[in-house]
């Protein structure tokens, strides 16, 4: 379940944006295929939402479900303006990671990353939490 300080943050970055369409899926059995459906003129996006508050690894078989890595994936293979993301907060070190669902698939082998892992796995894919960082991921 995500943190729902890290999803009003997520929201709020695009509450002035009237050309974004942003919904949370809910399904009542909890079984949604990812967290959000965000639409623009130019892409459509899935996207879910993941914490890392403590501990020393993140563990992504733990933390995603596979029916979510499917929907993530299926979305993501509609065609070319479609895309997933799986972003990971990671509050401990102040960083988020928006990770192509494609990229973060060839990594699912590695049972637990640490925070020098993801840096090494997934540096391009920091972004910052602020109108810039969003707006630059889900408008380019």
């Amino acid at each position: 379940m995500t943190n729902e300080t890290t999803e009003k943050l997520f929201r709020s970055m695009f509450k002035d944006r009237k050309d974004i369409w942003i919904r949370k899926l809910r399904v009542d059995n909890n079984s949604t295929p990812f967290d959000y459906l965000i639409l623009t003129n130019k892409y459509n996006y899935a996207v879910e939402i993941k914490e890392w508050k403590v501990g020393k690894y993140f563990y992504p078989n733990q933390r995603i479900e596979p029916h979510q890595i499917a929907g993530l994936r299926n979305f993501d293979v509609i065609g070319n303006n479609f895309k997933s993301f799986v972003l990971i907060n990671c509050k401990k070190n102040n960083i988020i990671f928006c990770i192509p669902i494609s990229v973060f698939i060839e990594h699912l082998s590695i049972k637990k990353f640490d925070i020098n892992q993801m840096y090494g796995f997934f540096s391009k894919y920091i972004i910052t939490f602020n109108k810039i960082g969003l707006n630059k991921l889900f408008l380019s």
